[in-house]
Formats: C-alpha cells, structure tokens, sequence
C-alpha cells in the first residue's frame, strides 16, 4: 500500500510572516493526495495547504532561537477520498541561520557559540545513548551557561536531537570522519611521516563512504532546527592540494543536499 515516504522541511522568514515549505514523497502507487496543517504550541491551526509540494505561511510567526525554542506541529496526511492512509507528525521551528563575514547569524542575530565537542560516553553506560544520562548532560550545559555542543566524532541518537530542539540548544552535527590526518598521527605514533591521501590510505573507496555517510546524515537530521551547520571532518589534514581534491567534491555534495546550512569541518 502507498504511504508517506519523506519529508523534507525549509522554515524561515519573510519579514514577520514564518515560511514552511514541506516536501513529501509517497511511496506506492496511489490517488490520494496528500494535506498539510501546521499548529501552534498551544494546538491551534495556523496554516494548511495540500499538495506534496506545499507552502504554509504564518503571520506573526514566532520563531525558534537558542534558549528561546519555539515548536510548531507540522501534521502530513495521506487522504484518499474521506480515508486517511497515513499521517505524519513532525516538530518544526522556524528560524534563519547565515553567515556574514565573521558573524555566525540565527534570526539574524548575532550568536556566539559557548559550549563543547560532547562525547555520547558515560562512566556507567559506556558509548550509547542513555536517556538519564542525556537528561543530566543537558542540565549540566545549562549549569555552565552553554548555548551549543558538537556531535564529536559521530552523529548522536536522534533523542538527543529532539532534546535540544525542545531546549533551544544549538547544534552542529558531525560525521564519523575523525583522524584522516596520519601526517600527525604517523609522526606521533607511527615512527615517521606518513601520506594522508594516497591509494593506500585515504582514497576513492574512503570518499564513496564518506559522501554515503554525509547523504545518510543529512537525510536523517534536515529537519532539526537545533542542527544549524554540517561538520564533514574533525581535525582533519586541510593545508595540501589533495585535501582540497578530496573534500571540495564533498562540501558540493552537502551543498547540493542542504543548501539553507553552512558546512565546514573543526580544525
């Protein structure tokens, strides 16, 4: 049977009026079509359209910003004839992120990130996701006046995601691409100098799963307004022409995928 497949979400601003552009694919052969309502915080219908192409406006939106979180509600139904074949729910915050210079811009606000490269590891849990233990983490961000994390060296669980959504924590989600640097770690560990880029360390085969990662990660945390900049790499080797060859094809691809985002990598 047909049913929603993906959703894909764009919400920012047109002055003072909210913009939510929902993409939905269906999976399935079928005549049903598909509708949209986007309701506020406290359950009332702001905007509805149909279409798997959809804009809602929202007059007076009130939008999503770093320890002021705002969620509305975003339901999708597949509706054949009076039937509902298959409904969606999804929490969207509404919220503009850009770079200006050297200005990291939400809402077109200035933002300052305070915080850490977290780590999903715990004394007693070990590495995993435990949701007392992210509980007690976000408290301790909040303890110390932090505003941001970074997913270090891996995505997290999507709970942690939709915690810091709820929170107003602002995010910058990373790949598990972390030492492709062996000139630091041949010359630290291996006894010599090594080569980071060639067909006998990182190469073709490397790439190819690098961009799956990228697609995969992209593909699953698009519609997090808490997620507000892709990291390709941690620390990786940046300063040669190869490294140049071998990432400006990846920063196209998060581009492409994701183009209402910065990318960058942490160095």
């Amino acid at each position: 049977p047909a049913h929603l497949d993906d959703l894909t979400v764009v919400a920012d601003r047109d002055g003072a009026t909210g913009v939510v552009r929902a993409a939905v694919s269906v999976a399935g052969e079928t005549s049903a079509s598909v509708r949209l309502q986007l309701r506020d915080a406290e359950g009332e219908l702001v905007a509805e359209a149909t279409g798997a192409d959809a804009e809602l406006r929202v007059p007076d939106a009130h939008l999503w910003g770093p320890g002021a979180p705002y969620l509305y509600d975003l339901r999708v139904e597949l509706v054949d004839g009076e039937a509902v074949v298959d409904r969606y729910s999804l929490p969207v915050g509404i919220r503009t992120v850009r770079v200006d210079g050297t200005r990291f811009l939400i809402n077109d606000e200035p933002f300052y990130f305070k915080g850490f490269g977290m780590h999903e590891d715990h004394v007693v849990r070990g590495k995993g996701h435990d949701p007392a233990s992210m509980v007690h983490d976000f408290a301790l961000l909040e303890w110390v006046g932090a505003n941001s994390f970074r997913t270090s060296h891996y995505p997290y669980a999507e709970e942690v995601l939709d915690h810091a959504d709820r929170l107003g924590l602002v995010v910058i989600d990373e790949t598990a691409a972390v030492g492709m640097n062996v000139g630091v770690g041949g010359g630290m560990f291996l006894g010599g100098d090594r080569v980071t880029f060639s067909e006998d360390t990182v190469n073709d085969a490397t790439a190819a799963a690098h961009r799956r990662h990228l697609e995969e990660l992209i593909a699953r945390d698009k519609n997090h307004p808490s997620v507000v900049l892709w990291s390709v790499a941690n620390e990786p080797e940046s300063h040669t022409l190869e490294s140049r060859d071998y990432f400006a094809p990846l920063f196209d691809v998060v581009r492409e995928l994701d183009p209402t985002r910065p990318v960058g990598f942490v160095n």
